[in-house]
């Protein structure tokens, strides 16, 4: 008993550290061991962080650190384990001796079950995928600050009119995945009848194996004493036959000859009980060796543990955009999409445009093109001013820019 609950001690401690037996956590190197960038990849309770160290924009500029995190998976998980020990009594005797067994045994099963819990529209899942590429774009270095910079303000206003028109025509959602999972785990003691009505049967047949073999021994000995007292009439009636005088000698012969005949039916009576009782103890030892075999299958029976783990999994319904819209509301999604694209082109080509000024114009002297392209960016004379301050436009030139007049002739 000792060490049944020194068994379950170490296993109740084991399971206790169960927590992250199926958490997944890899560090990824991307370029060599030991070199940025790096990595590390995990399950889907959790996401991807990449680093990396970009080098500066021009030569001799300061590196920068960027990080990137993969989006959430929107799932959760609930994780169990459960562990079963059971103390098994030491077979009845009659079982033969062979390797020992341990008096107890031990069942154990794990579990998980997970399911979706996002609102995974496809403005939404398109979104993710796309900011969390656009970071790893300039986490490669494959983009620029300014063209990163346009890449996210092309991505809100992007963000902006999906939005718009999944409100005017129904947002489609993908179905949402469900797993449901079950465990059950158990020692052979749970489930045992089997083998302890066979253990019953066996021993109910060695029962009527001994009965029948005492029964045989009986009518033996029966038939041994009848045998032996029938010599003795034998004996006799051979003594009066040789003693009898002419007169009586025939019928001396006739008691001899039955008596004799009698004898022989004995003796062959006795036979058959002496085949009865061999076979009755050939019996016997066959239901010996049922009930022997019968206590074998029952103790491994006793000490056999399973486990089991059943999972299913369903698709929620998702929902549909209907394929038909009114007019009105196609005409809407024309204007949204035309604006969101001609808003976002021209808004993000000024931007880089206003941030590249600098190095366009190092000495404040703009090209002719950069200066039309500037002042047509630009609306009011306070964003002119501003620009041209910021970019050091010489004098004789600043008022030109301010008021939108064509750059001079150099």
């Amino acid at each position: 008993m000792r060490m049944l609950q020194a068994v379950c001690f170490v296993g109740l401690v084991a399971l206790s550290g169960c927590a992250n037996l199926n958490s997944i956590h890899r560090n990824l190197d991307l370029i060599g061991p030991g070199a940025a960038p790096e990595g590390v990849a995990i399950d889907i309770k959790q996401r991807a962080i990449l680093t990396n160290t970009r080098r500066g924009e021009t030569p001799g500029a300061p590196g920068s650190y960027v990080v990137c995190a993969e989006p959430s998976p929107d799932a959760l998980s609930a994780y169990v384990a459960s562990l079963g020990a059971t103390g098994i009594p030491l077979p009845a005797p009659a079982v033969p001796a062979g390797p020992s067994r341990d008096p107890f045994n031990v069942a154990g099963v794990a579990g998980e079950t997970s399911a979706s819990v996002g609102l995974r529209t496809q403005s939404i899942q398109l979104l993710r995928d796309l900011l969390f590429a656009n970071c790893l774009t300039y986490l490669n270095g494959a983009s620029s600050h300014e063209q990163y910079y346009a890449l996210q303000r092309r991505s809100q206003n992007i963000t902006l009119g999906l939005l718009a028109i999944e409100q005017l025509t129904g947002a489609v959602k993908a179905d949402q995945a469900s797993l449901n999972i079950s465990g059950s785990a158990a020692t052979g003691a749970d489930n045992v009848d089997k083998e302890t009505e066979a253990l019953k049967a066996a021993q109910s047949d060695l029962a009527a194996a001994r009965k029948a073999e005492d029964t045989a021994v009986a009518a033996l000995k029966a038939a041994a004493k009848n045998t032996g007292d029938q010599r003795k009439k034998v004996v006799e009636a051979q003594a009066a036959y040789d003693k009898a005088t002419s007169d009586g000698k025939k019928a001396a012969e006739d008691v001899l000859k039955a008596e004799t005949v009698t004898l022989d039916g004995l003796v062959e009576d006795e036979a058959k009980a002496q085949i009865e009782v061999a076979d009755a103890r050939r019996q016997l030892r066959n239901a010996e060796a049922y009930v022997a075999a019968a206590q074998r299958t029952l103790a491994d029976a006793q000490r056999r543990v399973r486990a089991s783990v059943t999972a299913t999994a369903s698709l929620g319904g998702g929902s549909n955009a209907s394929g038909k819209a009114p007019e009105h509301v196609s005409k809407a999604v024309v204007e949204i999409v035309t604006t969101v694209l001609q808003f976002s082109s021209s808004a993000e080509d000024c931007s880089a445009l206003i941030a590249k000024a600098g190095d366009l114009a190092p000495d404040g002297r703009l090209p002719a093109p950069a200066w039309l392209a500037l002042q047509n960016c630009l609306k009011t004379k306070d964003e002119r001013s501003a620009v041209a301050e910021a970019i050091r436009i010489p004098e004789t030139e600043k008022s030109l820019f301010i008021q939108g007049q064509k750059p001079p002739v150099r």
